[in-house]
């Protein structure tokens, strides 16, 4: 199974077990849709969204295994995951950054 990064988690939000995450996705709103990620951890663990709120241009997400501020803090500047099946369509001349990875790059 291949993983796509669609966000960075930032530090803890508040004493429910929140997080900030700092997005990498072209559509935010594709969060609000997703009901679990995984991280880059070494068990690429499974993670159940409860909860997403835009916070300017992060977003605070809520996991429903955490619950308090300090099991929150073992998230910190992990990366969220989906299944590369997940992605969204781009329009067109978007791309998505790991496809652009190696790629060469030419001034006109």
């Amino acid at each position: 199974m291949a993983f796509v990064t669609i966000g960075q988690i930032g530090r803890a939000h508040g004493v429910e077990g929140c997080v900030t995450v700092k997005p990498l996705s072209y559509n935010l709103e594709r969060f609000a849709d997703l009901s679990d990620v995984r991280v880059n951890d070494e068990f690429f663990t499974k993670l159940k969204i409860e909860s997403v709120e835009h916070l300017n241009n992060k977003l605070r997400i809520k996991f429903s295994q955490f619950n308090s501020r300090e099991d929150a803090e073992k998230l910190r500047n992990l990366e969220l995951l989906i299944d590369e099946k997940e992605q969204i369509d781009l329009p067109k001349d978007v791309f998505f950054h790991h496809d652009l990875v190696s790629c060469s790059v030419y001034d006109a």
